[in-house]
């Protein structure tokens, strides 16, 4: 009998571990407890960001907006909104997220 090198035992190794799944069953649960979560808080998941997002625009867009004519060619507006967008998107995103993660530990769920 031949005594096995590293490299065969290393390939041995990773080609008997067991492929990585979905748990799909894990998912549909997690979905379907953030999404009655959602529904449950609908002015804390979808109107309060819409305000913010407004609050943002008319400050940024017409009270600094009207100082401002241009920037690289394009009103000030149309330059500044799709940072705002992006600043909602990711705010709205990281308060759900650590909203969900905060009230599961509070309840002692996690």
């Amino acid at each position: 009998m031949t005594p096995m090198t590293n490299t065969e035992t290393l390939t041995t190794a990773v080609e008997t571990k067991a492929p990585l799944g979905i748990n799909w069953i894990g998912l549909y649960t997690m979905v379907r407890r953030e999404v009655s979560r959602m529904m449950r808080v609908p002015i804390q998941a979808f109107v309060a960001p819409w305000i913010s997002a407004l609050l943002f625009i008319f400050i940024f867009g017409f009270v600094v907006g009207s100082r401002i004519t241009q920037i690289g060619g394009h009103r000030y507006l149309e330059f500044v909104l799709p940072g705002i967008i992006m600043l909602n998107v990711v705010n709205a995103a990281f308060l759900q997220s650590s909203s969900a993660i905060y009230f599961s530990r509070f309840i002692r769920f996690v």
